[in-house]
């Protein structure tokens, strides 16, 4: 028999056992999302059009928060015995089950499945060095992160963690660079599509203007239609807005489909304004008056914007929950008797 004495140390090492077993998954996952915070930064920072980037690991963090608030009971008993989960349960302040039991079968698959693509962040990492500008590449490197990070909630709580805890997770992929084909593709039809209603709007207001693709022919000079002022910086930055205020309110999917719909159609709509804001000052006051213009009026829009979809999202809220509230019962002057 061991020793009494011996007993305190053995207690000792099986908690300093259980603490390593619960934090040390945390800390692999949150240098693992810190670097990759890190790489996709570099586009925030050099490109304007992806500054919304900044926001969204905050946003993220949020709303998963929120959700780890209300989670649900792991759908898997756990592996060990009960003693074991009280151990596990009592060393961690955020009440974690860890592991859980899952069929031998599919946690060898998920587990071959993990280990590879864990195994593709080495050279993923080297290209990126290389290539830190292709879109494909940030991709792929986010999904890696994204799958093996949602498969660890699935160890965690079974299937109903995964897909609770899916959209603050997945939610880091709105802040990645576009393929080049579709975001170029996107902003030339924008920015034609901006200025030909810039030009029907400023005939509204009896100011000759002509279009000439993205250009603006003014009396006083020519404006340019470009990348910033085309509305695929509203247009990413509202569809980013939008599905958080939808996360947030905790819509189904029907309102969340019409709220990121209706945000995307206010962000074309309050470009215009800034666009016929910028024309008209041109007009009257000369092109250099666009300088002076230009920013003041991008932020204003795109406050206005924000404060315009979160309205929208109150009461797309408020709607849904009205009706889906059942309907009171009325009873005829007869059907009392």
């Amino acid at each position: 028999m061991p020793s009494p004495l011996n007993q305190p140390l053995a207690s000792g090492a099986t908690r300093s056992s259980n603490i390593l077993k619960v934090w040390l998954p945390i800390a692999l996952f949150a240098v693992l999302w810190a670097d990759l915070v890190r790489r996709l930064s570099y586009t925030w920072e050099a490109n304007e059009q992806y500054a919304y980037g900044w926001f969204v690991p905050f946003l993220a963090l949020a709303l998963f928060w929120r959700r780890w608030l209300d989670r649900p009971v792991p759908s898997q008993p756990s592996a060990f015995s009960a003693r074991s989960r009280f151990i596990g349960v009592q060393l961690s302040p955020f009440n974690f089950p860890w592991p859980v039991k899952c069929p031998p079968t599919s946690l060898a698959l998920l587990s071959a499945f993990c280990f590879l693509l864990c195994l593709l962040l080495l050279p993923l990492r080297v290209i990126y060095e290389i290539n830190p500008d292709w879109p494909q590449l940030s991709w792929l490197y986010t999904l890696v992160v994204v799958g093996a990070t949602l498969y660890a909630f699935w160890l965690a709580g079974g299937f109903s963690w995964t897909r609770h805890f899916a959209f603050p997770v997945a939610f880091i992929l709105v802040a990645v660079v576009w393929p080049g084909r579709i975001e170029k593709a996107l902003t030339q039809d924008l920015m034609q599509v901006v200025a030909g209603v810039t030009v029907e709007l400023l005939g509204w207001f009896n100011i000759p203007a002509f279009q000439h693709g993205n250009l603006i022919e003014l009396s006083t000079g020519v404006v340019g239609i470009d990348e910033a002022c085309s509305g695929i910086r509203s247009f990413q930055s509202t569809l980013m807005a939008a599905l958080f205020l939808g996360e947030l309110n905790r819509l189904r999917l029907l309102p969340r489909v019409t709220l990121v719909l209706c945000g995307l159609a206010l962000g074309f709509c309050f470009n215009i304004v800034r666009t016929l804001l910028l024309s008209w000052q041109a007009n009257a006051h000369g092109i250099s008056a666009i300088d002076k213009w230009h920013d003041p009026a991008g932020m204003t829009i795109a406050v206005a914007c924000f404060f315009a979809l979160w309205l929208l999202a109150v009461l797309i809220k408020r709607k849904w929950s009205t009706s889906a509230l059942p309907s009171p019962l009325r009873l005829d002057r007869g059907e009392g008797q």
